[in-house]
């Protein structure tokens, strides 16, 4: 009955200890019976749903559930506890706050040794804030996509103001918003112009088709240059909001459309369905604003992050370049040339004569500095052009020869200055002329013969100039122009009769409106100063580039009467300026790739980046990158930029066959760069001649690109001018494909370092896991190990307790024997006591020893190895007397540790009663155990050996793993010797060693001597 009593308290006990655990912890433990029903929640779930635990029980705790999760949850609830399986699910329960909580469920079935199910245990997880977050990132992710592919198509589109609509589509849908307007700053008209809008009826486009600087949100915005967000617009009286509250817009956002300051437009999102718009949605507005302004000026925006190469001997204009100390480091065959040409001498002669002053003048922390200066070398002129940019450390000097430049505008000012002075004659004359008509008709003769003699001087300046000179008659509109005039254009004296007409005939398709304009607005007096440059065509079907200046002459009340003027010819100017252009395209191309390359962190990154610059910068019709499929020789387009459609179904191979032989195969084939300056008529692009023709390809080249040295495909450009590619050109190309393939090395090496890194870290989380299951592992053997030794040494107390036992039983027997005796005193009471006081305070130190022996080391300290040893002899030596087993201690000098005291005593335990077991489970005769310790080459070794017969080889690698045992699952457990060696040379950073010597097993232990 005792018994019984007793199992029942400690299992009332045990379920109270349980119940306490499940209370402490924040989410919901249950327990139910084995055919589901619920018989226990803790307070933390019950709480949560607001139920008691009568309410819970049974299957009450479907009540709370949602009605979407309830029967299925139920459900399958029950087929859990009919299958025995785990319980595992996601569902809603409805808590005290009236709001649905996500809750993760899982539990297991207890089962007795038999298999039978005692109950069910699990836990509710309340999952509800990672369920939030989840779908946070969720729409977070959403956000990032929607602005990688706004970014994307507005990178790819060459026409960005083209493709708002359709993007501001996407983006309102995914803010739920119900209209966006896009407006663009017009500069001719100082307003802004309505480029997209949805969300609004159609009839109402046209009335807000222009919008003046300050009228409504989208004017204000632009002429502050600010975002403007209104909220709970119907119920605001803003006047900026009218335009928008009679669409029935509650809240509106509007960004300003910025690049470098200056205001592009405006984009803008409004909301019929709430009155304000969250954070998140604002910056995901701006963010799409800033992409669609920056791929608006994206072209207008070129910046180098390093110089790659120059190339300034390419010039054919003189070129130097100084160091910042004003040191000439190159100067190329054209400047040269020049100072050959006055003698030889130092370069330093066509320098400006304050080039210290500029020098000195150079902030080196700026963006970029431009000087020009003017002088003269040996009778000739010269202009210097002195150019620094920061991220260059050298200074640069362009030389143009301007001699003839000087004499034509020496010769243009003569001009002008007679046409002035026969203008002013002319008007004096006239005036004169009017006045004596009026008085006289005498007078009137005498002026129309002064006219005349100021015509034939007229005619005799104009004939002595060298440009062209006109004339316009603008009453009557006639004119006149020089022999030189129609020189210029291939025309003799006596064509060209009808001069107005056939003007406007010869201007160039492309500068007709603006020729015009220009013209039209000097004489409506909105132009100071009438000049142009423009073409006109030559009689041989080519075209000229004129440079034209000219004045006029006005009536009384302003109107204009007569226009002169004069016509250079810039044409080979012009023809400089478009090869020092192409030129600086190309020097453009190499910077951008350089900085395409700093920025690429992927191969098709790299690819796409470096055709858009190659287009963008260089003005080239189409580039695109093609990669080698070696299994089958044919060429894949990997990346391309230019017009959409070009390389749709072309088929290019590295075979040697029709379609492999022009300059994209041919490079990978043979691996050097290949030009193709006439590509529609070249028979090795007969394939596609037709294709050229339709899609306006002049000419073509071709660079490898290169992955370790070996070719992989190619980067092919194409031109719409023949003859556009030479062999210096060829060159600049060829080094930006070094530099691509360089990349691609880099990015290879990156790619498998990283592959490395990973694999890495994957291996070392692993065995983090694996140290650390290990060390979980250890501390439950240590624990056991240390419940071991706990019973063992129960055992030793006993051993140590017996004797003075023994002996206090006799000396409280005799003081009952001598008072019967009569011969109790005094003397043998005090005698007695004094005995049983020390027999006592002997047994009370055994206790104490014990009691030390199990107190844990919190951290290292000096301990001498013999006190250590001599504690844990202390504790056996009683038992291995009891079984008649002898032990021996020898040990040498004081030698000092530092480690823990108490392990290293357990340590030396352990070892002791795995000697003690062994000789008494072999039975040998007059057992001995020895200890010896000594110093030996600076460390303390101590050993430990029996004469039980040893160790058996094919055990001897075995005996220090956990849980190995040759006593039989009922005598040991196993884990002595892997706890002593885990004591020794982990925590102490020892050696322990075992091996059979002289008719037994030796342990041997090595340690540090003193604190190291």
């Amino acid at each position: 009955m005792r018994g019984a009593r007793e199992k029942n308290e400690g299992a009332i006990a045990g379920e109270a200890v349980y119940r306490a655990i499940g209370e402490s912890i924040d989410y919901g433990v249950w327990v139910c019976a084995p055919d589901g029903r619920n018989t226990y929640a803790s307070e933390s779930f019950l709480a949560l749903v607001g139920m008691t635990q009568e309410q819970c029980s049974s299957f009450g705790w479907g009540d709370v559930l949602h009605p979407d999760d309830a029967e299925k949850t139920v459900a399958a609830w029950k087929e859990c506890v009919r299958t025995g399986g785990t319980w595992d699910m996601e569902h809603r329960y409805r808590g005290v706050d009236g709001e649905y909580h996500d809750i993760l469920a899982r539990g297991v079935a207890v089962k007795d040794e038999r298999g039978k199910v005692l109950c069910w245990a699990g836990i509710n997880l309340d999952i509800s804030s990672f369920k939030h977050v989840q779908k946070e990132l969720l729409k977070s992710n959403l956000r990032l996509d929607l602005l990688s592919r706004t970014a994307r198509r507005l990178l790819e589109s060459e026409a960005p103001q083209a493709i708002v609509e359709s993007l501001c589509q996407e983006v309102m849908t995914f803010l739920e918003c119900d209209a966006f307007f896009n407006f663009l700053a017009d500069d001719a008209r100082q307003c802004l112009h309505l480029n997209a809008c949805a969300g609004i009826p159609e009839e109402s486009r046209a009335g807000i088709e222009w919008l003046d600087y300050g009228v409504a949100v989208c004017g204000c915005a632009a002429r502050d240059a600010c975002r403007i967000v209104a909220e709970d617009i119907q119920q605001t009286a803003d006047p900026r909001t009218e335009l928008v509250k009679s669409f029935g817009i509650r809240a509106y956002a509007c960004h300003p459309l910025m690049a470098q300051g200056r205001v592009l437009g405006t984009l803008s999102f409004g909301t019929r369905c709430r009155d304000s718009f969250s954070d998140d949605d604002l910056a995901l507005m701006r963010a799409v604003a800033d992409l669609v302004a920056i791929a608006m000026e994206r072209k207008r925006t070129t910046a180098e992050i390093e110089r790659l190469a120059t190339f300034p001997q390419l010039n054919p204009n003189p070129v130097i370049e100084l160091d910042m100390a004003g040191r000439v480091t190159f100067c190329n065959r054209a400047a040269q040339e020049i100072v050959d040409s006055i003698g030889g001498g130092d370069v330093d002669v066509l320098l400006p004569r304050d080039m210290k002053e500029i020098l000195a003048s150079i902030d080196t922390g700026g963006e970029v500095h431009q000087w020009i200066r003017e002088q003269e070398i040996d009778n000739l002129a010269y202009q210097v052009n002195v150019y620094h940019a920061s991220q260059f450390q050298a200074v640069r000097l362009y030389i143009n020869d301007i001699t003839a430049l000087k004499l034509t505008q020496e010769r243009l000012v003569r001009t002008n200055e007679e046409l002035e002075k026969r203008v002013a004659s002319r008007t004096a004359d006239l005036i004169q002329t009017i006045e004596r008509i009026q008085q006289e008709s005498a007078e009137r003769l005498k002026a129309e013969n002064e006219l005349r003699q100021s015509k034939q001087r007229y005619i005799l300046a104009v004939q002595g100039a060298n440009d062209g000179i006109w004339d316009w008659d603008i009453e009557h509109d006639s004119a006149f122009i020089s022999p030189r005039w129609k020189s210029m254009l291939g025309y003799g004296d006596n064509e060209l009769t009808d001069i107005v007409r056939e003007w406007k005939e010869l201007i160039h398709p492309d500068d007709f409106q603006r020729s015009i304009d220009t013209v039209n607005a000097y004489l409506a007096g909105n132009t100071k100063d009438y000049q142009q440059e423009y073409r006109l065509r030559h009689k041989d079907g080519s075209y000229r580039w004129i440079l034209t200046r000219g004045t006029c002459v006005r009536g009384a009340e302003g109107k204009p009467t007569r226009m002169a003027g004069s016509h250079t010819d810039i044409t080979e100017r012009k023809a400089d300026e478009e090869r020092l252009n192409r030129l600086n395209r190309i020097h453009a191309v190499l910077s951008g790739t350089g900085l395409a390359i700093v920025r690429a962190t992927d191969q098709d990154t790299l690819f796409r980046d470096t055709c858009r610059i190659a287009v963008e910068n260089g003005k080239f019709l189409l580039a695109w990158v093609s990669l080698l499929d070696v299994a089958t020789g044919d060429v894949a387009v990997v990346a391309f930029h230019g017009p959409a459609g070009y390389l749709d179904g072309i088929r290019i191979t590295a075979r040697d066959e029709p379609e492999g032989q022009g300059p994209t195969g041919t490079v990978i084939r043979e691996g050097k760069s290949c030009i193709c300056n006439d590509f529609a008529h070249d028979p090795r692009t007969a394939p596609w001649h037709d294709w050229a023709r339709t899609h306006g390809v002049k000419a073509s080249a071709a660079t490898p690109i290169r992955l370790e040295g070996a070719v992989i495909g190619a980067l092919t450009l194409y031109s719409v001018e023949r003859d556009f590619f030479d062999i210096d050109m060829i060159k600049l190309l060829e080094q930006m494909s070094a530099n691509v393939s360089f990349a691609l090395d880099n990015l290879n090496m990156t790619a498998r370092r990283r592959e490395a890194e990973t694999s890495l870290q994957n291996e070392t989380l692993e065995r983090l896991r694996a140290i650390e299951e290990l060390r979980a592992k250890e501390r439950i053997m240590i624990q056991q190990g240390r419940q071991a030794a706990m019973g063992e040494m129960i055992g030793n107390i006993a051993h140590q307790w017996r004797q003075p036992l023994n002996t206090l039983a006799l000396i409280i027997q005799q003081m009952k024997y001598y008072y019967e005796l009569g011969e109790f005193n005094k003397q043998f009471l005090e005698d007695s006591t004094q005995k049983s006081m020390t027999l006592i305070k002997h047994m009370s130190h055994t206790i104490e020893d014990f009691r030390d022996f199990f107190k844990p080391d919190k951290e290292k300290s000096p301990f001498r190895i013999n006190n250590a040893i001599n504690q844990s002899v202390a504790l056996i030596d009683a038992n291995f007397k009891s079984q008649f087993i002898g032990l021996e201690v020898d040990t040498s000098g004081d030698p000092v540790v530092n480690g823990y005291s108490n392990e290293f005593s357990q340590a030396i335990l352990n070892i002791l009663v795995n000697a003690r077991d062994v000789l008494l489970e072999r039975s040998v005769a007059n057992g001995q155990v020895r200890i010896t310790s000594r110093m030996e080459d600076g460390n303390i070794v101590v050993a430990i050996s029996d004469n039980g017969g040893g160790i058996p080889e094919d055990i001897m690698e075995k005996i220090f793993d956990p849980y190995f045992t040759t006593k039989g699952p009922d005598k040991g457990t196993g884990i002595g010797l892997y706890m002593a060696k885990t004591i020794i040379e982990r925590n102490m950073g020892g050696r322990l060693t075992a091996f059979n010597a002289q008719g037994g097993a030796m342990f041997r232990i090595e340690v540090h001597h003193g604190d190291n």
